[in-house]
């Protein structure tokens, strides 16, 4: 056997539909929903250290954790495959989610993208040189993908969400950008918090959330080293 493993060659749109189909919509394996069972020990793990989630029933959860695979996966896209074809692949998912009549879904994800792209200024201090600097390349390269990926035909939604994600491999291994999804996560399922009057989120529920969204980006990630997409 070859010491080397070859990479499968697919296209964009056969890829993707094949992992959003086994692994975010219709996970199952032996007749078993794997999103509810997993989602059912993940609720158990986090309401162990804080009852608010106690409240939180299954089924919003799993809609919840939708959301972050699509959006980590999309992440873990870019950043494994570069930008290239990071604009068609944001618009095929917004195509695909519509097919399977879950629009809904595509909607609901901007509150993710933004906080994906927040997290890429974090590292940088405005007030700086250096900071001021990175942040107007930032900006820059943004705006200019933009108009590129938009002037190749992209819908202008599906190309901000692509851009949004650009230049962020630094605050993800920062964990920055765990730290806002995490964050985004919790006030879309009502947990209530205000860092001014003190009151701030479980240290080890942030803990645990971060380490699912590294997780699932991760099982991503793994899935897209193993092909090359035409």
């Amino acid at each position: 056997m070859s010491i080397f493993t070859r990479k499968q060659k697919l296209f964009l749109e056969e890829f993707c539909k094949d992992f959003y189909d086994k692994n975010i919509l219709n996970p199952e394996i032996g007749g078993v929903n794997i999103a509810i069972s997993f989602t059912e020990v993940f609720k158990i793990s986090i309401a162990e250290v804080d009852s608010f989630f106690n409240n939180i029933d299954i089924q919003t959860l799993v809609n919840e954790i939708t959301l972050l695979r699509f959006e980590l996966f999309s992440l873990a896209f870019l950043h494994q495959l570069g930008d290239k074809n990071t604009a068609a692949q944001s618009q095929f998912t917004k195509e695909y989610l519509q097919e399977n009549e879950r629009y809904g879904i595509w909607e609901d994800l901007e509150i993710y993208n933004k906080a994906i792209a927040t997290s890429s200024r974090l590292n940088q201090n405005p007030e700086t040189k250096k900071g001021q600097a990175y942040l107007l390349f930032l900006d820059r390269m943004r705006m200019d993908l933009f108009d590129l990926w938009y002037k190749e035909g992209f819908e202008s939604k599906c190309v901000a969400r692509a851009a949004n994600r650009i230049m962020t491999d630094v605050a993800w291994k920062k964990k920055l950008t765990h730290t806002y999804l995490m964050v985004a996560f919790c006030t879309r399922l009502g947990y209530k918090y205000n860092a001014e009057l003190g009151s701030e989120l479980n240290k080890e529920v942030q803990f645990r959330i971060m380490a699912m969204v590294d997780g699932i980006y991760n099982g991503a990630k793994e899935a897209l080293k193993k092909v090359i997409i035409e």
